[in-house]
């Protein structure tokens, strides 16, 4: 969930952004944003530098859903600035027709959602799940996000 939120926050922002910070709630959730907020300061994560110098013009993929079909584990968060920075994820997206069933197995946050392919993104209709532009697509790999900060997802179980 937390490279979920993560990515949404960053990709959102991006050409306002100067970086990622986090901080921790008091029930140990951790949080991510583009902005040192929470109720106390926020530590920036190191590596992951966003500023508009990493947004570049989308390239549109073509993919179908029957693509798509089936389970994909995230298994990585990539900061392409600063260090390269990679964080471990496991999250399994199953995509079932016009459905995507998203769970964070460490968190064990499940979401439900329709979704549609558009202009190389994939649409969904749950704004906590927003929207995905696909980077790069094969048969049994595929990058989501931008250039600055994307996931990458292989396919089959986490």
């Amino acid at each position: 969930m937390r490279a979920l939120i993560a990515l949404l926050l960053l990709v959102a922002s991006a050409a306002d952004a100067g970086g990622v910070y986090t901080w921790t709630d008091e029930h140990g959730v951790v949080h991510y944003t583009d902005r040192p907020i929470g109720p106390k300061q926020a530590e920036q994560v190191k590596g992951m530098d966003i500023g508009p110098e990493a947004v570049s013009k989308p390239r549109n993929i073509r993919v179908s859903a029957e693509a798509l079909q089936g389970t994909w584990c995230q298994f990585e968060l990539v900061s392409t600035n600063g260090t390269g920075s990679t964080i471990a994820e496991r999250i399994e997206w199953t995509f079932n027709r016009g459905t995507l069933e998203y769970v964070d197995l460490e968190s064990k946050l499940k979401i439900n959602s329709r979704f549609k392919l558009e202009d190389g993104s994939i649409t969904t209709d749950q704004a906590v799940m927003g929207n995905h532009r696909i980077r790069r697509f094969g048969d049994d790999q595929m990058e989501l996000g931008g250039d600055g900060i994307y996931t990458r997802l292989r396919r089959g179980n986490c």
